[in-house]
């Protein structure tokens, strides 16, 4: 993606940092080499799509295909480029995909909605990696994901007396659902106390994946031979252009 559908203006990530970023030299991302194929088809197993259609489309019992609506903005051709490929991609693994391509109030209406399997988006991380927006609860950028809303232990507990203890040990607990970003929420905010490492955020970002980082965008300034004065920085191409000057 990063080379055709961004014609090398982009760094590919598998991980939600930079990969240039100095604090995350040490951040393990996921090698390619090591996908295991065996625990996707076991996956696609166990939500009953476990044979193909003559197209290679994995169906399950009743004949459906696995299918996926993903939602792009169709004003940006190299968006555009991109969803077409991942589309590509996916058919390859078996996977169904269908683009949605919509004006800018139709997109953000969908993603704020809910209306998408999938959706294709851009979103400008600061100089600090900070990924709160995109994990958290009410997060700027947290479309996609859905929170539980959990009682804390002092709100559902009963007291245990010696009369009921073996009636309450014997009783099954209900099994909590898990948050689709809960343990990277927790190690973001556990950051920004200094209780959590970078490291230990990327693991949760790891084993929860609660977006998929596609790439980092590059950026380039041309300018003609007779400007002078033009200084950018990795992270704002147009950080100097008040002091660029006619010779």
């Amino acid at each position: 993606i990063s080379n055709t559908a961004y014609y090398q203006n982009a760094v590919p990530t598998s991980n939600a940092f930079h990969p240039d970023w100095a604090k995350g030299n040490n951040i393990t991302a996921i090698n390619q080499n090591t996908i295991n194929e065996n625990v996707y088809l076991a996956l696609l197993d166990e939500i009953g799509y476990n044979t193909k259609d003559k197209s290679g489309y994995y169906k399950n019992s009743a004949g459906e295909r696995l299918s996926l609506t993903l939602v792009c903005y169709k004003e940006n051709a190299w968006r555009l480029a991109a969803a077409d490929l991942i589309k590509k991609q996916l058919k390859v693994a078996g996977i169904d995909v269908n683009i949605q391509r919509y004006s800018w109030n139709d997109y953000t209406y969908a993603i704020k909605n809910g209306h998408f399997d999938m959706y294709l988006a851009e979103v400008c991380i600061g100089n600090n990696m900070d990924i709160g927006e995109l994990v958290t609860k009410g997060g700027s950028a947290a479309y996609g994901i859905s929170y539980s809303n959990k009682q804390s232990s002092s709100d559902t507990a009963s007291e245990v007396t010696s009369s009921n203890a073996a009636t309450a040990s014997e009783t099954p607990k209900k099994e909590e659902k898990k948050d689709p970003a809960g343990d990277t929420a927790k190690a973001v905010s556990e950051m920004y106390k200094g209780d959590a490492t970078i490291t230990e955020v990327a693991t949760a970002f790891l084993g929860e994946m609660p977006i998929i980082p596609i790439c980092y965008r590059t950026g380039m300034v041309s300018y003609a031979l007779g400007v002078s004065g033009i200084n950018t920085s990795i992270t704002d191409v147009y950080g100097g252009i008040r002091n660029a000057k006619i010779k």
